[in-house]
């Protein structure tokens, strides 16, 4: 028996990197998963494909989750297709670089919007379906989660921080959405959130790190630099009935950097 068996999941921003990552985890699983996108169909189409491949379900939807109107297209999409949704990812979110003294209001607003707007978007129209009325199914405690798409580097700070003032506010306030959330929704259901160290997908300005730096930076780490399985192993762990008794906690997966 996989562990989210017949689960209808949604992993916003999920055509790339550790969004599309999870999305594959999950569906491993059993789950049926929604795959959200806001630029790249292609991407989105190919993680919906990977996933068909192997057996699974999934279907990809293209939604801003920072506009109000394409999340409740979104939300609709997966609940037509799929029923009623048990599982959230809010994973949605961008990465730039820049100091507090060269940064415009615009761009402090569109990271502040990319993680946390987005997060209360998607959280609030998905608990307008009834999700926190769901009855558990057999073998379980609780019927419907939500995890959170945090950052390591909130708990670290040092070697990287740089240039991240409105990365690390916006991750910071997932924190405090976490758990502020885990008490709102308890016993009925349980909020908790992923905070990975160091990882090297497509959102990190730059583009790929030469091995040198990779070199550098895994001295950071006690187990060495963090791999998208640890990750992902750690989603599908909070999403089945294992963690059915842990809520309000941030998970970080950084191999002990902090």
């Amino acid at each position: 028996m996989k562990r989210l068996e017949g689960k209808t999941a949604i992993v916003t921003g999920s055509s790339r990197g550790l969004g599309a990552a999870i999305a594959l985890g999950l569906a491993r699983e059993g789950a049926r998963v929604v795959v959200n996108y806001r630029e790249s169909a292609a991407k989105a189409a190919a993680v919906v494909a990977a996933i068909e491949a192997e057996g699974g379900s999934a279907l990809a939807v293209r939604a801003d989750c920072t506009v109000e109107s394409d999340v409740a297209v979104l939300v609709r999409a997966a609940i037509d297709a799929f029923g009623e949704i048990r599982l959230l990812v809010n994973n949605a979110g961008i990465g730039t670089r820049s100091t507090i003294a060269d940064m415009g209001v615009a761009q402090w607003d569109e990271m502040i919007a990319s993680h946390l707007r987005s997060a209360f978007l998607v959280t609030r129209h998905c608990l307008g379906t009834g999700m926190a009325d769901l009855p558990p199914k057999p073998g379980e405690r609780i019927a419907a989660k939500i995890i959170n798409m945090g950052s390591g580097l909130v708990h670290r700070g040092g070697l990287g921080a740089y240039g991240q003032v409105h990365y690390m506010t916006a991750k910071a306030g997932i924190a405090g959405f976490t758990r502020g959330l885990a008490a709102e929704l308890a016993p009925k259901m349980t909020v908790n959130a992923l905070a990975p160290g160091i990882h090297f997908t497509d959102m990190v300005a730059g583009g790929a790190p030469d091995e040198a730096l990779k070199a550098t930076l895994a001295g950071l780490f006690l187990l060495g630099l963090p791999r998208d399985e640890d990750v992902v192993e750690t989603a599908i762990h909070i999403a089945s009935p294992a963690a059915d008794h842990v809520t309000a906690e941030i998970f970080t997966m950084n191999g002990g950097s902090s």
